[in-house]
């Protein structure tokens, strides 16, 4: 063992690196309806996701089109329990065909929400062009949520891996459509 100036030994840091921070990340990627269903939508949208992952070496664990029950879609939204919101969101994804992707790799949430854009559409558009929702996502969220609406920004990305985990278990126990 080789002793540091700090009093710690250089196998302890090295521990410390390996197994108490996180260096590989995890996210979920939902293509919800309104990226499902556009014509070439969905391949465009398909392919940004695939070309960010080559390029930012994420690996694609697991890619399929699933459809939730409304709890499933609930639980799915659950970081919003008790907000007016929750149940619009949840409606709005469940019995829909969807496209889930579990994605890996160094920084994978934030790199994949990057990709996404911001949440509301109009600031996508404006701030951030070339993102998904940027590009595809449609409505205005402040004007909706004053009519107690939600928009359907077309795509979902986990905030950060403990979210992804939870996220990923859900759709993966949903009913998956073959492709």
């Amino acid at each position: 063992m080789i002793r540091l100036t700090s009093g710690l030994f250089l196998n302890t840091i090295i521990f410390t690196v390996k197994k108490g921070v996180r260096t590989i990340g995890r996210t979920a990627v939902l293509i919800k309806p309104a990226g499902m269903d556009a014509e070439g939508r969905l391949e465009e949208i398909n392919g940004m996701i695939m070309r960010t992952c080559r390029r930012n070496h994420l690996r694609i664990v697991w890619v399929a089109d699933v459809t939730l029950t409304h709890e499933d879609a609930l639980e799915f939204y659950g970081v919003h329990e008790g907000k007016w919101f929750q149940l619009p969101m949840s409606e709005q994804i469940e019995g829909h065909c969807l496209r889930a992707f579990e994605i890996e790799g160094k920084f994978a949430p934030r790199i994949m929400r990057r990709l996404i854009g911001p949440t509301n559409p109009v600031v996508a558009a404006i701030k951030a062009p070339g993102t998904i929702r940027g590009q595809f996502a449609e409505g205005d969220m402040v004007a909706f949520a004053k009519q107690k609406k939600v928009v359907d920004n077309c795509i979902h990305g986990s905030k950060n891996s403990q979210e992804a985990i939870r996220e990923i278990e859900i759709l993966k126990r949903s009913r998956i459509r073959p492709q």
